[in-house]
């Protein structure tokens, strides 16, 4: 999952985020922050979560290097 926002602001990321973790998946989400301290990887809830300070560079290093599928939060 891509969201071009910070997380977990938005409540409807994280219900989607765990209904797909319910049904059996494993799920990524890719998300800004503004705050370069934040900036890495951590699990929340099982959601394992990649912060940069652009969420959209993040996406482009990670579909060349894994070519895994992805749902985009929001509006690009």
């Amino acid at each position: 999952m891509v969201l071009e926002n910070q997380f977990p602001d938005d409540e409807r990321v994280e219900k989607e985020a765990l209904s797909l973790i319910k049904a059996g998946h494993e799920v990524h989400l890719l998300c800004a922050t503004l705050k370069k301290e934040r900036v890495g990887d951590e699990n929340y809830k099982g959601i394992r979560l990649h912060r940069a300070l652009s969420a959209l560079a993040l996406l482009f290093y990670v579909l060349e290097e894994t070519g895994r599928e992805f749902i985009v939060c929001g509006d690009f």
